[in-house]
């Protein structure tokens, strides 16, 4: 989640914006609305929030600043993936939370981290909670770093000139500099 620092700038960030300018790009926003609401209400449980998805995806749609449709879905991914991660961690720690509480007599009254070790030990033991748990986080973490690889990688290539703008070799047909015509 942004903090509310992180959400000040974003909203500064956002007014300075004039909007798309294109009519391409008038028409890929207009639909931005829509293709988010989908997004979310297809990855959003009932029991979160709606708008704090959204918010992560806004806001990584602004460090990102997606170009093209690829990039758009990049971030889409990305957005998704952490908001698994995140809801993976309120699983755990509800599940941790939920054993403590079944804990009684003499187990109830230790210190709490000795009561997590005990709840830690037992879902070790009788369950594969933990194993799975650990198994999507790491696959979670996988696909972030992979989609944030991916994108860094095309925000350079679109940065780069192309091989004849690099080497100079950028002739227009009428130049005196031009090759000369191979047939």
């Amino acid at each position: 989640m942004a903090s509310d620092k992180q959400i000040a700038a974003n909203r500064i960030n956002a007014l300075k914006s004039r909007g798309p300018i294109t009519p391409q790009g008038k028409a890929r926003c207009s639909e931005n609305g829509i293709r988010h609401g989908m997004l979310a209400r297809s990855i959003v449980l009932r029991s979160e929030s709606l708008k704090n998805f959204r918010q992560v995806l806004a806001n990584l749609e602004e460090d990102h600043q997606p170009q093209n449709s690829t990039e758009q879905t990049l971030v889409e991914i990305l957005a998704v993936a952490k908001w698994r991660l995140r809801r993976l961690w309120d699983i755990e720690r509800a599940g941790f939370d939920y054993e403590c509480d079944q804990q009684t007599g003499d187990v109830a009254a230790l210190p709490p981290p000795t009561r997590a070790s005990i709840v830690f030990k037992g879902l070790s033991d009788s369950s594969r909670a933990l194993e799975m748990m650990n198994r999507y986080e790491n696959r979670l973490d996988r696909q972030i770093k992979t989609t944030q690889d991916r994108l860094a990688r095309l925000k350079l290539q679109r940065s780069r000139p192309t091989n004849a703008e690099s080497k100079g070799d950028n002739w227009d047909s009428g130049s005196q500099n031009a090759p000369p015509h191979v047939e």
